[in-house]
């Protein structure tokens, strides 16, 4: 059986207050990234976007604009 890969969990629009946030973990898992984010952000969010799931061996490269 082939061992699980870790992945990249990507939230744009996490957290929007004046401009949308941005939040990621790798993880096995959405529900373990979630976990990640939650425990480094401090507290659960009221409202994390859109997530994107992305392998690790791919390599990757995001950005986000924010201001205006």
């Amino acid at each position: 059986m082939d061992e699980p890969k870790l992945k990249l969990f990507v939230w744009t629009g996490f957290c929007p207050c004046y401009t949308a946030g941005l939040a990621f973990a790798l993880a096995y898992t959405k529900a373990e990234a979630r976990a990640a984010v939650v425990k480094a952000y401090g507290h659960e969010p009221r409202e994390w976007g859109k997530c994107r799931v992305h392998r690790v061996e791919a390599g990757r490269a995001e950005a986000i604009a924010g201001g205006s």
